[in-house]
């Protein structure tokens, strides 16, 4: 149990089995930071706060290969050997999950990495950490290399669709497609300032969303035990139909709000959808939640 360590992780929600059993080999919802304790765990062998948490001979057991096959004319991190819950890659060991999760592991650094990104392609993910973080760690630093970073940071953005007209107050009914059943309708109020208000009906519970024009704007979902953290941007399109995506931060997912020029019906959509669940808030990983639908 989570709350049974001293490693500031919360008890996480998980994924469980027709009886109610959490499944164990996979999905929890975790926050990146508990993504980075674990990893610092591991590196660390073992050890917290001075306190032997694992022992050193499940750690090394942990991080080694078991020699099993793995499927050929998979990516190069993938062909490198498994332990348990943790593959062995070009630097270190991980823990992934699916759409880049990761928990790296780098020993030989000294380094405990956590990273959270929403992608298929999760070997260009590994890539760059090979490529530009290992070869810095003992190098140097550079002013120049900084500001230059500081730079690139400040023009990165997330695209999202943008708002191409005036937001008037409408209401929408639920279309066939819809990420889940749960979901009835969803209604959009014109604000101040380019943040609108979009509401989306989730059985009993209205879920308030604030949607940006021209940046994202955040909102907390709540409904029962679940609370869920969204960012959200977009806005009328220029067909006369809306558009918006609403950026679950502490997951790898995204809700793509879309409603068709003339129709009356509102679709939800996952940019990729989460293994085990249709429901948006099923993805909250601050506390546990009740399921309403399947």
């Amino acid at each position: 149990r989570s709350s049974d360590l001293p490693l500031d992780v919360a008890e996480l929600p998980w994924t469980r089995t027709a009886t109610g059993a959490e499944i164990g080999f996979s999905g929890s919802h975790a926050r990146t930071r508990d993504i980075l304790a674990l990893a610092q765990l591991y590196l660390d062998n073992g050890r917290h706060g001075g306190r032997q948490i694992l022992s050193p001979e499940w750690v090394a057991t942990a991080m080694a290969s078991t020699g099993l096959p793995n499927p050929e004319g998979e990516t190069i991190d993938w062909r490198l050997g498994y332990g348990c819950s943790f593959w062995t890659s070009q630097h270190g060991v991980r823990g992934d999950g699916a759409y880049g999760q990761f928990a790296l592991v780098l020993p030989d650094q000294r380094i405990a990495i956590a990273i959270t990104s929403e992608t298929e392609q999760m070997q260009p993910v590994l890539d760059a950490v090979w490529r530009h973080l290992i070869p810095a760690v003992d190098r140097a630093g550079s002013s120049a290399a900084d500001a230059d970073l500081a730079a690139r940071l400040r023009h990165l953005a997330v695209e999202a669709p943008l708002g191409a007209g005036p937001v008037t107050e409408r209401t929408w009914q639920r279309a066939a497609g819809n990420v889940s059943s749960a979901y009835t309708g969803a209604r959009l109020r014109p604000g101040a300032g380019g943040i609108h208000t979009l509401s989306l009906v989730r059985g009993e519970a209205v879920l308030e969303t604030l949607v940006g024009e021209s940046d994202w704007a955040e909102s907390e979902w709540t409904d029962g035990d679940a609370a869920l953290p969204v960012l959200a941007r977009g806005g009328p399109t220029r067909e006369g139909g809306y558009a918006a995506d609403l950026r679950i931060i502490e997951t790898p997912h995204t809700v793509q709000v879309r409603v068709a020029p003339g129709s009356e019906g509102v679709d939800l959509s996952w940019r990729n959808p989460p293994l085990n669940g249709t429901d948006p808030l099923w993805l909250a990983v601050r506390t546990r939640i009740p399921r309403i639908d399947t």
